[in-house]
């Protein structure tokens, strides 16, 4: 029976070995087909473009951003991938154990072993992984709407938050952010809340739409901040347009009233010929181009004065009026705009608009300015002009209901800005998985040498016998090993975390193999490593925990990718 060659695959694992766990090492990356960084131009330093590099440890920006070709490569991207976006941490021990995986089923496929008895077998150690893994979970009593308490999170006196704050702060000790501990936890914790919808306990689904980031260079990291709303980018021509129209407005981050809001999708002052004929306007004199353009300038303004004045009669609280639109208004409109106290930002893209929407629950009006104006057309929001570096203005929309939020990230160097980023979003996607389903192992390693431990038990067992009670003896035997397979692919992630970390694997890994394989009380369960002391430690204690769900999604993903891999025998080009 033929197989394919799994040289690509153990290429990838040998990139991705050495930066698994917090003690790993980051990775150059350069787009060598567009970067100038390896030109023989003498002056290439000039010409450097800083988009073509990236330095980083995170196995799915790693994977995202790797030349990869062959086509085994390319499923174990869309592996990082699918990883990525459905649990949003473990990507690299995900991609590695697929590939130790794949490199102990190639052995079982030289002995001749079927792929389909390989899978099946596969099939029965994941079932069994999931048992040990529920067996050995902690339930947290955790409210399904989380709702963020400034006073709880401070004093902590509930143990479960204590759990979130240590696995969070866990999380984030081992990336960028390690100095900055308490302010990014807290973010987290805010974050999460704010974006969970009331009518529903689901929160990682909402992460990517209601997560924004906007990035600044310069600054330090702690000045990082973020708000329960959208922060967009004024353009010069709006810059000009709040600082004449909006006295409220000031430099000094004060949060003002609340503004009612209106989107718009139309033109304001803006006449073309179908417009003139629809109002029939019959004194206009078309022979004559100066009194076209006349006639037509006091059309602008009267459509202007009457969408003012409808403004001006749905308002009868008389409260501050914003207007945010993705068309053009023109300059004398815009003077009416300013006369009348209605702030106006306009030339936005379709992008701003949605997120201003989901922040104001404004809808968007997309009729003519010569339409009715509702009382329903108004969302409400609070404004603030914030000013960086005195070049650049930034508008804070704000909204306390919205299920929106905002990071403003600050750093000195591009590449910390996103490793910022990307190490908020696997934070948050914990926290989010864990309040999702309360349920939690812990990490570290911990939880792979209790699957490899229960597995190898488990095929000495009575259950394991009355599984395969109707399969042949020589096809149980087969089963047996291709199980054992299992367990040790399972191995490789603790070892590699204490490789990387600089300790002896040798030794310490054959230490937590007995502890686990005698199992003295279930705490023994949680040892691991303490990658910061070399000690044998429980991973519950030091905080190092992941969500339940979140590894059997892995697990699952895995074992699909692996399945369907050893399924192919020849690669047709």
């Amino acid at each position: 029976m033929t197989h394919l060659n799994f040289i690509p695959v153990y290429s990838i694992f040998k990139i991705l070995s050495t930066s698994l766990g917090p003690k790993g090492l980051d990775k150059v990356i350069v787009n060598i087909e567009e970067s100038t960084l390896f030109t023989q131009n003498e002056n290439y330093n000039q010409n450097f473009d800083i988009n073509d590099l990236i330095i980083t440890n995170d196995g799915a920006t790693i994977m995202k951003n790797l030349p990869i070709k062959h086509p085994l490569g390319i499923i174990l991207k869309q592996l990082s991938n699918s990883i990525d976006v459905q649990v949003g941490d473990g990507t690299t021990s995900g991609v590695i154990l697929a590939c130790k995986l794949l490199e102990e089923s190639e052995k079982l496929l030289i002995k001749n072993y079927h792929p389909n008895l390989i899978i099946k077998s596969y099939q029965i150690a994941y079932d069994q992984c999931k048992k040990i893994l529920n067996l050995n979970c902690i339930e947290l009593n955790i409210p399904s709407i989380f709702i963020y308490n400034e006073k709880e999170f401070n004093n902590a006196e509930n143990n479960d938050i204590k759990i979130l704050k240590q696995i969070i702060s866990t999380s984030l000790s081992s990336k960028i952010l390690s100095n900055y501990i308490e302010q990014f936890t807290k973010f987290c914790f805010q974050a999460v809340s704010y974006i969970q919808d009331p009518s529903s306990t689901l929160i990682f689904n909402n992460i990517q739409n209601n997560i924004k980031y906007n990035k600044i260079l310069g600054n330090n990291i702690a000045s990082t901040k973020l708000i329960r709303g959208i922060i967009i980018k004024l353009r010069l021509d709006n810059i000009n347009i709040m600082e004449l129209n909006n006295s409220s407005f000031n430099s000094n981050n004060s949060v003002n009233n609340n503004f009612k809001t209106m989107l718009i999708n139309f033109d304001i002052g803006f006449i073309d010929e179908n417009t003139l004929k629809l109002i029939k306007y019959n004194n206009l004199n078309f022979n004559k181009i100066e009194m076209i353009e006349n006639e037509k300038k006091q059309l602008e303004i009267k459509q202007a004065t009457d969408f003012i004045s409808n403004l001006k009669n749905q308002n009868k609280e008389d409260e501050p009026i914003i207007i945010f639109s993705s068309k053009r208004i023109s300059l004398s409109c815009l003077k009416l705009f300013k006369d009348n106290n209605i702030k106006i930002i306009y030339n936005l893209s379709d992008e701003e608009i949605l997120n201003i929407q989901k922040v104001t629950f404004s809808p968007i009006v997309i009729n003519t300015i010569t339409s009715t104006i509702h009382s329903s057309y108004f969302g409400t929001c609070k404004i603030n002009q914030t000013i960086e570096k005195q070049s650049e203005f930034y508008l804070e929309i704000l909204n306390d209901q919205s299920n929106v939020c905002t990071f403003l990230l600050k750093a000195p160097s591009v590449f910390i800005i996103e490793e910022i980023q990307r190490s908020l979003n696997d934070s948050i996607s914990i926290l989010s998985l864990i309040i999702e389903n309360k349920k939690i192992i812990s990490g570290g390693g911990s939880n792979e040498l209790q699957l490899s431990s229960g597995l190898e038990k488990f095929i000495k067992s009575n259950e394991f016998n009355q599984l395969v009670v109707d399969e042949s003896k020589q096809d149980i035997f087969k089963i047996m090993n291709c199980i054992k397979s299992f367990a040790r692919a399972l191995q490789i992630i603790p070892i590699l975390l204490i490789n990387n970390a600089g300790f002896d694997s040798l030794v310490l890994f054959e230490h937590l193999k007995i502890i686990h394989k005698e199992q003295i009380s279930k705490d023994y369960n949680y040892t691991s490593i303490n990658l910061n002391s070399g000690k044998i430690s429980n991973m519950l204690e030091l905080g190092v925990i992941e969500s339940l769900k979140g590894k059997e999604t892995i697990l699952k993903m895995i074992i699909d990718t692996v399945s369907m891999i050893i399924k192919i025998d020849q690669m047709i080009k």
